[in-house]
């Protein structure tokens, strides 16, 4: 499973965070314990294919060009290299890695998995469905932290080619103003994130809320 980009709940356990992140592991967790039909479907986008997306060379760029010397980086140093910047703050930080993630190419077999997998979410609904994409990293929604707010999540998203976009800007969301400065708190502001990103069919609820648990 560790060399998998995609996984569904049935694949997935809480034992499997590393891989999944937190909010995906407690998600295959209900699915376990109260049944499927508990949890709205989704699927998961492994550390794998985050890992996979970061590695991705990147084409002639303005911001490599204008901040990093022009010169040639994949996603992952060139983000280094942004957090390593002087006299920038977190705000343009956060900005120029947005645009950085905009301009890399997801790769070709990661694009036909996210294919297929949105076919099997939209099952046999006759009209396009709305899903939500959220990040599952693995410093939030653990049993020591929340981070609730820190990082960017897309509601009503419908297609392939726009959950492609948002794939896009849920990874970049990682590094946020918010999330960069969380990080320069503990002291470790270059610190990768690691983990998943769910894409979760939307549904229509009549009420909805937060349940806390001590």
């Amino acid at each position: 499973a560790t060399s998998s980009m995609i996984l569904y709940p049935e694949e997935c356990g809480l034992e499997m965070h590393p891989l999944l992140g937190w909010k995906a592991a407690n998600l295959a967790e209900m699915d376990r314990l109260a049944g499927e039909a508990t949890v709205p479907p989704w699927y998961v986008l492994t550390n794998t294919a985050f890992l996979r997306v970061l590695a991705q060379p990147l084409s002639p760029h303005p911001v490599v060009k204008e901040y990093l010397g022009g010169v040639p980086h994949s996603l992952d140093s060139a983000i280094e290299a942004v957090l390593g910047l002087p006299f920038i703050d977190h705000g343009c930080q956060a900005d120029l890695i947005r645009k950085l993630w905009s301009a890399v190419t997801i790769p070709q077999d990661l694009v036909d998995e996210i294919t297929l997998a949105h076919t099997r979410l939209q099952g046999d609904a006759r009209e396009e469905i709305f899903v939500a994409l959220r990040s599952s990293s693995c410093d939030e929604d653990s049993e020591s932290a929340m981070q609730a707010g820190v990082y960017d999540t897309f509601l009503f998203v419908r297609g392939v080619p726009s959950v492609l976009e948002h794939v896009r800007l849920t990874w970049s969301g990682l590094w946020t103003e918010r999330a960069l400065y969380v990080r320069e708190s503990a002291g470790d502001i270059s610190k990768r994130p690691a983990g998943g990103l769910v894409v979760q069919r939307m549904v229509r609820s009549r009420v909805s809320g937060v349940l806390q648990t001590v």
